[in-house]
This record gives structure tokens, C-alpha cells and sequence, in this order.
């Protein structure tokens, strides 16, 4: 199995979808790709990051892709012009440009970033899972559902298992954090 045989059969299915069915469907051997490389989990993580990417943006989440790229064209053409200026828009200047040169915040200023409690565990746990995909994909469910964040211990996020102990735990998240999967 290769990233590239993951992704085309992604991009097999996304065309399919957009051309409102054309027929098509998956060989025996694209058919083994989407189970066995979790293609239904990896396009759900697609549309999840899509949707997120326009909302941080402030942008309708069902755009085209040509007016997307016109709409990043447009920024960073507006970016690069205050940068040549000498104004830099920092998210965290104390760390980004400590020195204290020309610096402002932007839109970030007087924003305090909260860490997100994680909810208490529930009464009735999840049984762990055998798999390791079907455990990396309660663990990142569970752990985004209850706005769990590697800042919180990792007891907080075990204590919703059952069957598992918090090392096993960890070292799934270690792992999707590794894959940019949890923060």
C-alpha cells in the first residue's frame, strides 16, 4: 500500500461524487486500498480539515476551488505588500520576534487563547478496540468530541476506555499526534 495508491482511490471517489455518479466503481484491488487503508476514514479527516480551513478563513465551506485560490492569491498579495512594508502580523510575538522588531499582532491582539477543558469521564466506557486503525480512530474521535488537547494528561482521555490502560493510550496519541492528527 502506497500514499499514492491512497489517494488516488480518494480522488477516484471525490470525482464520483462531484460528477454526480458517473458509474464508475472500484476495482477489486481499489476496492482492498479503501479497506484496508481506512480511504473512508482519510476522506472524513479531508472534509473535517476543508471545513475547518474555511472557518478559520471566515469563508463559506462549499466553495469552488478556483475561487479559493483567488481568495489566497488575494491574501497573500496583501500580506506580502505589508511585509515589504516592514509590518509583520505575529501570532505570538514573544516567542516569533523576541528581539522586539517592528512588530504588530493584527487581528490577535488582546486575544487570550483558552486551553479547552476535556469533559469528565462518561459513565458508560467505550470498550477498547483490537485493531490499531479502530483504536487510533476512537482515540482521535473521542478525543476531539470532548476537546481533549495533549496540554491535558492523558488519564483524561483513558478514563473513557475500557480495557486499556493510559500507556497504551498514549502511545496512540503520540502517534497521531506524529501524523498532525491531535494537538
Amino acid at each position: 500500500m502506497t500514499l499514492t495508491g491512497l489517494y488516488n482511490v480518494l480522488d477516484k471517489l471525490t470525482k464520483r461524487q462531484d460528477a454526480a455518479s458517473t458509474g464508475e466503481t472500484l476495482t477489486p484491488k481499489e476496492r482492498t486500498v479503501y479497506e484496508d487503508g481506512l480511504v473512508g476514514i482519510l476522506r472524513e479527516i479531508h472534509d473535517e480539515l476543508d471545513a475547518a480551513v474555511a472557518e478559520a478563513y471566515g469563508w463559506p465551506p462549499d466553495m469552488e476551488t478556483d475561487e479559493i485560490l483567488a481568495r489566497l492569491l488575494d491574501l497573500n498579495t496583501r500580506r506580502a505588500a505589508e511585509e515589504a512594508a516592514g509590518t509583520v502580523r505575529w501570532l505570538r510575538p514573544e516567542y516569533q520576534a523576541p528581539e522586539g522588531s517592528k512588530a504588530v499582532q493584527g487581528e490577535m491582539e488582546g486575544i487570550q487563547a483558552a486551553a479547552p477543558v476535556p469533559a469528565p469521564a462518561p459513565k458508560q466506557k467505550t470498550p477498547w478496540p483490537a485493531k490499531l486503525a479502530d483504536q487510533a480512530a476512537l482515540v482521535r474521535k473521542t478525543a476531539l468530541d470532548i476537546h481533549w488537547t495533549t496540554e491535558a494528561p492523558v488519564k483524561a482521555l483513558s478514563a473513557h476506555f475500557s480495557g486499556v490502560r493510559a500507556p497504551k493510550v498514549q502511545a496512540v496519541v503520540d502517534a497521531l499526534v506524529a501524523l498532525g492528527q491531535l494537538k
